[in-house]
């Protein structure tokens, strides 16, 4: 690992050597001749063509070497095409350098190229043999740039264009084991040349290390380094590549030296007041929307007794009547994955027959199963572990309960028989993930060992709350997931307000958001996606609110309440799941950023100390910038470092893992537990997706499914709005265009917040869902939110209020015309048929 730090650092010194040489000869020699294309002969025309065909065979045998070293003769020979094609796109990037900066500038430039340790340790790892047809598709490009001498702008143009898709492409493949960045370094050099703008050669040098990073990884870091040590590594370099891409699409966009002035101090933008209109906007969304999302959530009373069945134990039941063929049904709250053996007999003095095993597989859930037994005695043995049952319930064929005529003893198994619901569907019992949280929830409230360990304990806290003071059932599991929902609504009405400085957008995003099918469904099932959405909305509406404000002219106390509202926010969602230092580095990156906004107006304040700038005095501004600062980092160590070490440490008090260790310990192995199964898990889901497929709603979620008759069908599915997920597309990239071009502060916190949420699922290997995209989407509500406030002067006031009400009513229809598939509503199978086939709802249909 050592060693590649050191190739990297020397890598990047040789680069920079040959590039300031390369700039002096530049300097120093008339390039008015060789950019005409005309052709020069004389000694050095002879010399640098020898040098050429010198650096040529050199690089051929490292290539050739490496392959052999790495795997033989015949991996060398599968690398001949990779070869061929490096050498001659650099044979040809030497033709293009040499009109633009000189021989010996092309020389050098060339030999950057093909010595580059990114571009030859591919051969190594074998990769030559796999992207030879990128570096030909390269080499052809490079041809019509040498052919085309007279049309230097389209030139110009078509290597942005193709440097651009290249670093895409790269970007896309950071998290695999093979890249597409290769073409982007040959790219990056000729469209330094042809700028003459050193930032590509910036990027080039740092796609170089990215690319050199990465293969490292993929190739030895991976094999040698423990799981977690490479997982960083991998992340990290994803991070890198990330930042590199970003510097490459500034220097794209932006003229060079845009931005590197200092910046002159401005005031704290002003926040709009609290008033009656934002109560009446936000009370009409949330009453409106809670009212629908707290219809049918759940039925409000289940089984409570219970009766203890231990291991190898049996209890034999006498009926009023033979069951014939019948139904066992029962209900359990503690415990899964037990087996019962189903015995029968017509009178005491026969010999038991065996009937069948039936598998008990739910929790929270009334479990059935069929059987049929010739005889009114029964007998149920558990021969397995000990278990426990809250209720039992016999059907005969006909669908009538069959009572046992003696329940001495077992009363705890009989005595609830009237709770079972008339349909057995979603309403009445946990469905999907339901299964390990509800479970999970239960034992915290009992205080025996948690089944659910590998996510932190709060999520299932929250859920245990809702289960406290509404019981055990499913509405008392799923009440604080609604709840929590309702709530997300004022703070992304807030947030959206105070970014479009309009009271009509901060509701239009509001509700926008309320009817997005995935805050819809997430919100209505018992799992903890829920609440690390809500608090990553937190997080960064507070450091929206701190990135606002400036302790030049604001109190330096008051500066600290959004602050540490948003590092106590930060401490609650990483407690509830680990994604939520995904959001969490975002915020270290706009809180940095907000610094460097201070530090450049400190420095245009120190040229001219007598003066002011918005009221705000020079003078006061040099005194207090540093002093300031260092409170504010000790303040951000204490409220994002220790706050949220000691709220997630005291989320573990009413966590058990089964033995007597003490807090601390107890949470130091759940981590270890949770990070080995994350890393490691290898299973498959027939609903998995890869986070590229998210925002085009590829591959949504069923959660439940359920077939009530030949003609009836029930189902939850788990998807985006069209009019939010398929529209934050194009608004994603307005918002980068806008972050790049124009440097939009707004812009720039939203490509900010969502590349945080969004771009680390690319680095993770294990199954995903489009879940994982959840908190997410409030980001992509305010991006068409801002975009939308950004045309509003161009529409005009009428036409714009005209365009957000269709907006929001071509939202809300769609919602109405999926609510039956996103509530478990019983549908017909038509329905299904013709809404559901490009969501595979064949799965509904057969």
């Amino acid at each position: 690992m050592v060693g590649v730090h050191i190739i990297v650092i020397l890598m990047l010194y040789c680069f920079y050597k040959a590039y300031a040489k390369s700039c002096r000869e530049e300097d120093g020699t008339n390039l008015s001749g060789t950019d005409s294309g005309e052709c020069i002969s004389g000694p050095d025309t002879v010399r640098q063509l020898s040098m050429l065909l010198a650096i040529l065979w050199l690089a051929c045998l490292l290539r050739f070497a490496l392959a052999l070293w790495a795997g033989g003769w015949e991996t060398a020979w599968k690398n001949i095409l990779g070869i061929v094609s490096d050498l001659l796109a650099g044979a040809s990037l030497f033709i293009a350098l040499k009109r633009k900066s000189g021989g010996d500038a092309a020389l050098g430039m060339t030999g950057i190229y093909l010595f580059n340790p990114a571009i030859v340790i591919c051969f190594a790892a074998g990769e030559g043999q796999q992207t030879w047809a990128l570096r030909l598709a390269v080499l052809l490009f490079l041809l019509l740039v040498n052919a085309g001498r007279s049309r230097e702008r389209f030139i110009s143009g078509c290597l942005k264009a193709c440097a651009a898709l290249a670093v895409v492409a790269g970007l896309l493949t950071a998290g695999s084991d093979s890249s597409l960045l290769y073409p982007a370094l040959l790219l990056l050099l000729l469209l330094y040349v042809y700028s003459k703008d050193s930032r590509f050669f910036d990027c080039y040098a740092a796609f170089s290390a990215c690319l050199l990073y990465k293969t490292a990884y993929f190739y030895y870091v991976r094999q040698a380094e423990a799981a977690w040590s490479g997982q960083v590594w991998l992340v990290v370099t994803g991070l890198l590549t990330a930042a590199a891409a970003l510097y490459f699409f500034r220097a794209l966009l932006a003229p060079a030296g845009d931005g590197e002035k200092e910046a002159a101090p401005v005031r704290s933008a002003g926040r709009m007041s609290f008033g009656k209109m934002d109560f009446c906007i936000i009370a009409a969304i949330c009453l409106f929307y809670g009212c629908i999302a707290f219809w049918k959530l759940g039925i409000t009373e289940a089984p409570i007794t219970e009766y203890a069945l231990p291991s190898g134990q049996s209890i034999v039941l006498e009926l009023e009547e033979e069951p014939g063929s019948g139904s066992l049904i029962w209900y359990l709250k503690d415990s899964a994955y037990h087996t019962v053996t189903i015995e029968w007999r017509n009178s005491q003095d026969e010999p038991w027959q065996n009937a069948q095993e039936v598998d008990m597989r739910t929790v929270f859930c009334w479990g059935s199963a069929s059987f049929t037994a010739s005889g009114k005695y029964l007998r149920l043995t558990n021969p397995g572990s000990d278990m426990t049952i809250a209720e039992l319930v016999i059907q005969n064929a006909d669908g009538e309960i069959v009572k046992p005529a003696d329940t001495a003893g077992m009363e705890a198994l009989f005595d609830e028989t009237v709770l079972l619901p008339e349909e057995i569907d979603y309403q009445s019992g946990a469905y999907f993930d339901e299964c390990y949280y509800t479970r999970t929830a239960y034992e915290f409230l009992n205080g025996t060992r948690a089944f659910e360990t590998t996510h932190p304990p709060l999520g299932k806290i929250l859920i245990a709350l809702g289960a406290y003071c509404f019981g055990t059932t499913p509405f008392g599991f799923r009440v604080v997931g609604v709840i929590f929902g309702i709530l997300m609504l004022p703070f992304l009405y807030l947030l959206g307000r105070d970014i479009t400085k309009s009271r009509l957008l901060g509701g239009f995003a509001a509700f926008l958001f309320a009817f997005d099918f995935m805050h819809f469904t997430q919100t209505r099932i018992a799992t903890i996606d829920v609440f690390i959405t809500f608090f990553t909305i937190l997080m960064f509406y507070f450091m929206y609110q701190y990135s606002r404000m400036s302790f030049y002219d604001t109190p330096l106390r008051r500066t600290f309440l959004p602050l540490g509202a948003c590092g106590v926010s930060f401490g609650l969602g990483i407690a509830c799941k680990w994604t939520g230092f995904y959001a969490g580095a975002g915020l270290a990156v706009l809180f940095f950023l907000t610094l460097w906004r201070r530090y450049r107006e400190y420095v245009f304040a120190r040229k001219s100390p007598e003066g002011s700038s918005g009221g705000i005095s020079h003078a006061y501004i040099i005194k207090s910038f540093r002093m300031d600062t260092v409170k504010t980092l000790i303040f951000c160590i204490l409220f994002f470092v220790a706050v949220p070490f000691l709220i997630y440490l005291l989320s573990y008090l009413p966590f058990s893992n089964g033995t007597d260790t003490g807090l601390l310990a107890r949470m130091l192995a759940n981590q270890k537990h949770m990070f080995r199964y994350h890393t490691g898990l290898k299973a498959d889901h027939a609903y998995a997706s890869a986070w590229y497929e998210w925002p085009l709603m590829i591959r949504p979620v069923f959660y439940y499914s359920r077939i009530i008759d030949d003609t009836m069908r029930q189902g939850i599915s788990a998807f985006g709005n069209p009019l939010v997920w398929w529209a934050g597309i194009p608004a994603c990239i307005y918002m980068l265009y806008l972050c790049l071009k124009k440097k939009d502060r707004n812009a720039m916190f939203l490509c900010i917040a969502y590349a945080f949420c969004y771009l680390p699922w690319s680095l993770v290997t294990r199954c995903t869902f489009a879940y994982h995209y959840f908190p997410s989407v409030p980001i992509v509500v305010c991006m068409i939110t801002y975009s939308f406030a950004l045309w509003r002067p161009r529409l005009g006031e009428s036409r714009f209020a005209a365009l957000v009400a269709f907006y929001g009513a071509a939202a809300y229809v769609l919602f109405l015309l999926f609510y039956p598939v996103l509530s478990g509503q019983p549908v017909s199978a038509g329905y299904v048929s013709t809404f559901l086939r490009w969501l595979d709802g064949w799965v509904l249909v057969q």
